[in-house]
């Protein structure tokens, strides 16, 4: 006697597991490939489905990129089988975008920056860079409208010279101590 595990339940189990892992990220998750249905031992009691998102492989060092999360299938207790369920998913974030391309060694003004929701993809092995530290700065190569930009793209302004005086003051409390 046999029973079967709809692929519907698979992907529910996988998703589920996905979503909690990725809680409070902003995300798109969407199936990847067909998922066929699991024939499996009838048993004594009801199948469980267990994903185990902790396991799960992906195809890239951040969030975004291709999943595929393990959902063991158990009958009376034991281990029957493992399911892989792949998902593509998406990772957003607001960062600061230029609102229209900038030419090598133009500087970036307060004006040509908006804050946008756009895709994080694998090419960016660093945080893009913040509203302030690209104001000023000096485009090193073509940057596009609508691309967050990194540090590799630009060259910053540096706000001490070599050589030059500094004057600090720092505060704590009632202390107040120039140098």
């Amino acid at each position: 006697l046999t029973s079967v595990v709809s692929s519907e339940e698979l992907a529910a189990a996988a998703l589920g597991a996905l979503q909690e892992r990725l809680a409070g990220e902003d995300v798109e998750i969407t199936a990847s490939d067909e998922i066929d249905d699991e024939v499996v031992p009838k048993g004594n009691s009801n199948v469980q489905l267990r994903a185990k998102v902790g396991e799960a492989t992906m195809s890239s060092s951040r969030a975004q990129g291709r999943w595929s999360v393990p959902v063991k299938i158990v009958v009376d207790g034991m281990p029957y089988r493992t399911v892989w369920i792949p998902y593509q998913v998406k990772l957003f974030r607001v960062v600061p975008v230029l609102v229209r391309d900038l030419q090598r060694g133009e500087k970036i003004a307060l004006a040509d920056i908006v804050e946008k929701r756009v895709a994080i993809t694998s090419d960016y092995q660093e945080e893009p860079l913040a509203r302030m530290e690209l104001t000023g700065a000096t485009a090193k190569r073509l940057l596009a409208k609508d691309q967050p930009v990194l540090a590799r793209d630009v060259a910053r302004v540096v706000a001490v010279q070599k050589g030059e005086t500094v004057h600090l003051t720092v505060s704590k409390g009632t202390v107040l101590v120039n140098a």
